[in-house]
């Protein structure tokens, strides 16, 4: 992408994404707590009732807030065209997205009467619905109404797209376990076919979108080839339209049609990415350096793991869950973490107007010592990870222990920098100035 192509003057206000973020690290705490509590008992079954709420206050509820938050910041930047003012104001998306995660996990938990049960079910849909909807219905509104078509604009529709499918085979799986007499179809099929979705068309298309523009930009690598750019994510749609096909030939085989059709376009992706950090510029490769790499590695290791569980019933699939969603996804979110937020803080001071003096460096608002403490801490819970398939107990605790840790390191990051702006915004804006960026 060529800095021509930004509209850094549509760009939202500071907090709008950062709301989202500080959602992010809550979500990862609440999953630390599962791990502790629940203990050996989430390992029994991927199934367990333990295992899918975890399964969702990470991927919906941590990962899903980082994606909603760098949507908030990115569109309006490559579209040149604001969120509605309405949109921009309100408190609502995010407090609806919240609520919705907690009652699914809270529905998945239940142990009680079924009518709570449901009632739970559909407060989580309703909500969930109403906070992401518009959010993938905004998005294309905004992207259709550029004239020109960029690779990442291109890319970023089907992103949009890709949500609000994962959306609606997630709310039919619900409405299925609300009157499963009304909604009658296999529903071990449309669980694989929703987590391919969530995993392909939605969290690896946004990653290998974000991944072509930040990847050569804060890594110093030569850029993706054009036909990559170009044909990935129109690749991924479909290899995903050939699974669905093929799994409503042969649906007992669905798994392993996911991973012959979307996998590997995620290892293409993850291996094209370890080629090109090994041209990079750099003479010392930095902590993102180290945390990209370490995430494409695990997501080529997560397509092999998959294509095993799909073929051997004794292999594992929560070593499948733990290198797909923390050694892919969580690597590559941690990865950008330590630059994005910076970043944007850098960016949004710099930008103050009646400023004096130069604003604070990138490594001042995010020391490296910090990112690499985050570092750390996420391959340590990796480990973890894998060590609580083998040994549940006591290792699962341990393991949520580290995801607690690693929680409070992305919120200490995070509150460091929304307070050297803060202090910044005080030093340099007059009150009424300060209250309308606020609100914006």
């Amino acid at each position: 992408m060529k800095t021509a192509d930004l509209r850094i003057e549509a760009a939202p206000a500071y907090r709008m994404p950062m709301r989202w973020f500080a959602l992010a690290p809550f979500f990862l705490v609440l999953a630390g707590v599962l791990l502790l509590s629940e203990g050996s008992e989430l390992f029994l079954s991927r199934w367990h009732p333990a295992a899918l709420a975890l399964t969702h206050l990470f991927a919906l509820g941590f990962m899903g807030s980082v994606m909603v938050g760098a949507l908030m910041q990115v569109i309006p930047v490559l579209s040149g065209h604001s969120w509605p003012p309405r949109w921009r104001r309100s408190r609502w998306p995010r407090a609806a997205f919240a609520g919705g995660v907690l009652a699914l996990a809270a529905h998945f938990l239940w142990t009680g009467s079924l009518s709570v049960a449901h009632a739970l079910a559909g407060v989580a849909l309703a909500l969930l619905l109403a906070a992401l909807a518009p959010v993938a219905f905004l998005t294309l509104w905004l992207l259709l109404r550029i004239p020109s078509l960029s690779d990442s604009i291109r890319d970023l529709r089907w992103v949009a797209a890709g949500l609000g499918l994962t959306l609606t085979l997630g709310a039919l799986l619900l409405l299925q376990r609300i009157a499963p007499d009304h909604f009658a179809f296999d529903h071990l099929q449309w669980v694989t076919l929703h987590l391919s979705a969530a995993w392909g068309l939605w969290g690896l298309a946004l990653v290998a979108t974000v991944g072509f523009v930040v990847v050569p930009m804060f890594q110093l690598t030569p850029v993706y080839p054009p036909t990559t750019r170009r044909r990935f994510t129109t690749a991924l749609w479909g290899a995903a339209l050939i699974t669905f096909i093929f799994s409503v030939i042969h649906p007992e085989k669905t798994p392993l049609w996911v991973v012959l059709g979307v996998g590997w376009l995620a290892w293409a992706f993850a291996a094209q990415t370890l080629a090109l950090q090994d041209r990079s510029k750099r003479k010392k490769r930095e902590t993102t350096g180290h945390l990209w790499r370490s995430a494409m590695i695990a997501l080529c290791l997560a397509v092999a793991m998959a294509f095993a569980s799909a073929t051997l019933p004794e292999f594992s699939p929560f070593l499948v869950g733990i290198m797909v969603f923390w050694g892919g996804f969580a690597g590559v979110i941690c990865a950008m973490w330590i630059k994005i937020i910076p970043f944007l803080t850098w960016l949004n001071i710099q930008q103050m107007p009646n400023r004096k003096g130069f604003p604070p460096t990138m490594l001042k608002i995010t020391p490296e010592k910090e990112g690499e403490r985050l570092r750390w801490l996420w391959l340590a819970t990796l480990l973890l990870l894998f060590a609580a398939v083998f040994l549940p107990e006591p290792m699962s605790r341990v393991a949520g222990i580290a995801v607690i840790a690693t929680a409070v390191q992305l919120a200490r990051i995070l509150w460091h920098a929304w307070q050297l702006f803060n202090e910044w915004e005080r030093k340099h804006l007059d009150p009424t100035e300060s209250a309308q960026i606020a609100t914006s």
